[in-house]
């Protein structure tokens, strides 16, 4: 959807998640950051974004994974651990289906 129907606070809340630190605490830092309730997240994620706000945090979670292994030396399972994983294999397997 165009960017002019989005509401204003949805819109900072994204650009706000986009930042590795806010996207390691995933979810509950999307809540938090966006100030709504899970069903006003999930309603809004979906309708602008084609997809749940857990999709969308890994979404954002692989794009910084992708930086960081192309731009840095730091190995896969640190790079799970700073974009927000406490599962190394379940990043793994999510990196692996990531097309780049």
């Amino acid at each position: 959807s165009s960017s002019q129907n989005v509401p204003k606070t949805f819109r900072q809340a994204l650009t706000k998640m986009n930042q590795l630190d806010n996207v390691r605490g995933g979810v509950k830092a999307f809540l938090a950051i966006s100030n709504l309730s899970h069903a006003q997240l999930c309603r809004l994620t979906k309708k602008h974004l084609n997809m749940t706000p857990h999709e969308y945090v890994n979404s954002i979670r692989m794009k910084w994974a992708h930086s960081l292994i192309t731009g840095t030396d730091k190995d896969m399972e640190h790079i799970s651990e700073l974009v927000g994983f406490s599962s190394y294999s379940h990043f793994y397997k999510l990196f692996k289906t990531m097309i780049y």
